[in-house]
């Protein structure tokens, strides 16, 4: 069901209506920018599907009654949707969900709507839980940890858990909750590399790799790598709704995408809201790299300081000490080298992280587009870019994880 809304902008009360697909999200963000002033107009819309009513709530903008629209704007909660426009160009009838269903067909349709039901579910009745066990983790309340993984795995626990219990535990909960968002993902693909690269490390390189665990992973490094693992995911998982419309993407062939991109869009979320999750993910993971160039330098080169070959004006960078002294832009020559583990890192494009962090971007209306010095993307491309790195930011995850529990068992070992 489509329902036409009219609301005037706050600011320079131009009318737009509002073509909302009615969706199966209780309470669903929308978010559009007027063509006009450039103000972001920001709705909650709300739906009662048992008794079949709706409502909304809005931010700079105000319902009215029946007037000539000057905009016409597609929203959906869950789907993505024409982009505004100043004429009525939509055919009666050919509403976002039967495009959708055109688009990729009812069985890819089926198991999209089920995937993002079951992970907005998730979302809503666990992520406080999921979040509160993880800052037990980072607090160190091994007490209360203990007795809320027992809780939710289901096992018992007499008084606290060993390290590596907690470790195994903490994992086997975090990874259970984020399978929930991979959305037709190649995440198993990944988790199967990574088996093999570790598996690896422990036989051809048994003795380096257990010099670099004992020596190199202390309790403070690892502790702050999974701060700031836990803070990428949650920049991430905190505004799952935003992202909805963009997993769609992942069930369509990849030659299609660029098409996408340029006649549709979403309404769930704006640049605004998004932007900052880039530089997120982007600080935190560079940061955490460092622990992966090491895992590089021993699987390629047998040894955790012997560093690649990589000239950075002019000089050798070909000791951890210098590399550590790097900008980030430096740094990230490492993570683009073809080693090892840096396949599981997310791709970071340079131009757009600096527009980003120095407020050097345009916003283009009818385009529903970003332009940033002479380059551009489209809203619903960043949108779904940022939703592409969540995958690899899990295998990151995972490998440090790894590392944990390997260094537990090395310790446990030489005791």
């Amino acid at each position: 069901m489509v329902s036409n809304i009219l609301v005037k902008c706050d600011v320079c009360e131009a009318i737009i209506n509002l073509k909302w697909q009615v969706g199966h999200i209780d309470e669903a963000p929308v978010s559009i920018v007027c063509p006009d002033c450039l103000t972001v107009l920001k709705f909650t819309l709300y739906t009662n599907n048992e008794e079949v009513t709706i409502d909304l709530k809005s931010k700079n903008a105000t319902p009215v009654k029946r007037t000539t629209p000057k905009y016409y704007a597609e929203t959906s909660s869950e789907l993505l949707t024409f982009k505004i426009s100043n004429q009525q160009n939509i055919i009666p009838g050919y509403t976002p969900f039967i495009r959708s269903t055109q688009m990729i067909g009812l069985d890819k349709y089926a198991a999209f709507h089920e995937s993002f039901m079951r992970a907005v579910y998730i979302h809503k009745e666990h992520n406080h839980i999921f979040e509160r066990i993880n800052e037990l983790y980072l607090n160190n309340n091994i007490k209360y940890l203990s007795l809320e993984l027992a809780k939710q795995l289901d096992i018992e626990v007499t008084d606290s858990f060993s390290n590596e219990e907690i470790i195994r535990h903490l994992y086997s909960y975090n990874i259970n909750y984020f399978n929930t968002f991979f959305h037709n993902s190649d995440f198993e693909e990944f988790n199967s590399q990574i088996l093999e690269k570790m598996n690896l490390m422990k036989t051809n390189r048994y003795e380096e790799f257990n010099k670099f665990l004992i020596d190199q992973c202390s309790n403070e490094v690892l502790l702050g790598n999974d701060k700031k693992l836990y803070r990428t995911i949650s920049s991430i998982l905190s505004n799952y709704y935003y992202f909805i419309p963009a997993t769609f993407l992942n069930y369509l062939p990849e030659g299609e995408i660029d098409q996408i991109y340029k006649d549709y869009t979403l309404t769930t979320t704006n640049f605004l809201d998004v932007k900052d999750i880039y530089i997120t993910v982007y600080e935190n993971l560079i940061e955490v790299y460092q622990l992966l160039l090491m895992l590089n330098n021993i699987l390629e080169r047998g040894n955790h300081s012997l560093m690649p070959d990589i000239k950075i004006d002019g000089k050798e960078i070909n000791t951890l000490a210098k590399y550590q002294k790097l900008s980030k832009a430096h740094k990230l020559k490492f993570v683009e080298l073809n080693e090892g583990f840096n396949i599981f890192m997310p791709k970071f494009e340079r131009k757009i992280r600096n527009a980003i962090g120095h407020e050097n971007w345009e916003y283009i209306p009818y385009e529903h587009m970003v332009k940033y010095g002479t380059d551009e993307v489209y809203i619903l491309e960043y949108v779904y870019n940022c939703w592409s790195m969540f995958e690899k930011i899990i295998s990151v995850y995972k490998i440090i994880q790894d590392v944990k529990i390997q260094r537990e068992i090395a310790i446990n070992t030489i005791r």
